[in-house]
């Protein structure tokens, strides 16, 4: 090991000293072990991927990822560094800054540092669901300098206003496989989150999976899910429902159900021109949609 390279290691320890000390005094929730675990393997990478940077540099990048995760430990958001994240701003701080910075422009990393936890801070604030639905989105997020763009891109189907459906057809029926995003997943209880976002329960365990309700069968499932906030509606506005083993009729609309063969143990009618249902033994999620 060099002079300069001993000298920076040296300087990077102190960083963390300092960060650790300054914590201790501010929050009340600190806790060193999880503050070892966070900085041991992302920092490493973070300083392995700028070792060509200038010393100073690397320190600076150092001090704003160090700072970042006190911050995360302070406001009780990171837990550790094994299993699921419980926010987009834990996932964030532990499984993508590191990999940001390490794939940047030093220059960038304060800016990256600050959009991030301003963007994951704000959904958690505004709503609980809109932060589960960000982090269950995570794998969108790749660009670390558009973050504000893909958030809205994300929210807007979500968000937007959505005009109440005439059923007059076409209708598109998308069959959903749900147990290829958790094993042995059983739909049951379905709920409204927003008027293109609902919640499946699984029937016999703590479980639910999000399901982003799009037009013309672009409907798909993101994943596990917390939903909070999510409350049980149903459109009693709609036309006449009439199900059979093999379709349903929606007013003068009828729709021919794949793969079914029986009747729906669980549905969900919404204004926004979208049907749910799961049958008794079947994993699948039919969701059919019309204008």
């Amino acid at each position: 090991m060099t002079k300069s390279s001993s000298t920076t290691s040296a300087e990077r320890s102190a960083l963390i000293r300092q960060a650790r000390e300054a914590a201790r005094a501010r929050y009340a929730r600190w806790d060193d072990r999880i503050f070892d675990a966070l900085l041991e393997d992302p920092l490493d990478h973070i300083w392995r991927a700028l070792k060509t940077r200038p010393p100073e540099h690397r320190l600076a990048s150092a001090r704003t990822y160090i700072d970042l995760v006190a911050a995360g430990i302070g406001e009780g958001v990171l837990h550790g560094i094994h299993g699921e994240p419980s926010s987009l701003l834990e996932a964030f701080i532990r499984d993508k800054v590191p990999y940001w910075f390490g794939e940047s422009n030093p220059d960038r990393h304060g800016k990256i540092a600050a959009t991030a936890w301003n963007i994951a801070a704000g959904g958690r604030a505004q709503a609980g669901w809109i932060d589960q639905y960000l982090l269950a989105n995570l794998h969108e997020f790749v660009n670390p300098m558009r973050l504000k763009e893909t958030t809205a891109e994300l929210l807007r189907p979500v968000l937007e206003e959505t005009p109440a459906a005439k059923w007059n057809g076409p209708g598109t029926v998308t069959v959903l496989t749900l147990n290829t995003s958790v094993a042995d997943f059983l739909p049951g209880r379905m709920t409204t989150v927003t008027p293109r976002l609902v919640c499946i329960a699984d029937r016999r365990r703590d479980v639910r999976l999000g399901v982003l309700l799009m037009p013309n069968g672009a409907s798909r499932c993101l994943g596990p899910m917390r939903c909070d906030g999510a409350e049980m509606t149903d459109d009693d506005s709609l036309p006449a429902i009439r199900w059979t083993v093999a379709d349903v009729s929606i007013g003068d609309l009828r729709i021919s159900l794949p793969l079914a063969g029986s009747l729906p143990q669980e549905a969900l009618a919404l204004p926004s021109g979208f049907l749910l249902a799961s049958l008794p033994n079947s994993q699948r999620l039919w969701v059919i949609d019309s204008p």
